[in-house]
């Protein structure tokens, strides 16, 4: 039986790609904070990530 804590079989995996991806953007343009980044990349979700794939 599953507990509430855990997630359903096969979700886990497909979420860890593209957030590693993320983890490794930032790595890659030099951030050493990552949370700190990512934080930031929240609060400008339209921009931000665009900076660091350098896209805009």
């Amino acid at each position: 039986m599953r507990t509430p804590a855990r997630s359903a079989p096969g979700t886990a995996r497909r979420a860890w790609p593209p957030s590693q991806f993320a983890v490794n953007q930032l790595r890659t343009v030099g951030q050493t904070n990552i949370a700190a980044e990512l934080h930031r990349t929240a609060r400008r979700p339209y921009e931000r990530p665009l900076a660091v794939l350098g896209l805009n």
